[in-house]
């Protein structure tokens, strides 16, 4: 015996978004970091107010321990989903020179994700960083290979 259950559209659409969500969910894997030796990857890495969502559609997990995330890579191409966001504590106009009694936070972060490819070179470095185009924000990656070397005076 086949038993018909009526739902209105309401159940209906919840029911609908939930399995949506959950199978959404259940397709976002984490990114794990290859277990190849460190001569044979290269590094990744962005500094606060950059954030790396997602490596290659698997989301990056942040410890939040310090404020440069680093991650190691395989060889070859990549596509690396990035956000901006930063909060940052301002004493208000009318406190008195270096008094934060009274102090505000200011927020500011990127309207969505932006995505940046990259060809990755074992060995290599490459540091994501933030920059503006006009009146918006334009993330870019640069690759620290062969910096000179930095003499001491």
């Amino acid at each position: 015996m086949i038993r018909t259950i009526k739902v209105d559209g309401v159940t209906a659409l919840a029911l609908g978004l939930l399995v949506w969500w959950v199978s959404a969910c259940a397709a976002t894997k984490d990114y794990t970091e290859p277990a190849w030796p460190e001569n044979e990857t290269a590094i990744l890495e962005a500094s606060v107010p950059v954030w790396i969502i997602s490596l290659d559609g698997q989301r990056v997990s942040y410890d939040l321990n310090g404020d440069t995330k680093s991650i190691k890579v395989l060889p070859g191409d990549h596509v690396v989903q990035v956000s901006y966001s930063r909060v940052e504590e301002v004493p208000p106009p009318y406190s008195p020179p270096g008094s934060y009694l009274f102090t505000q936070r200011r927020t500011a972060h990127s309207n969505g994700y932006a995505d940046l490819k990259f060809t990755a070179k074992p060995g290599h470095t490459y540091s994501i960083s933030s920059g503006r185009a006009g009146n918006k924000w334009a993330p870019s990656i640069h690759d620290f290979f062969n910096l000179p070397a930095i003499q001491s005076r």
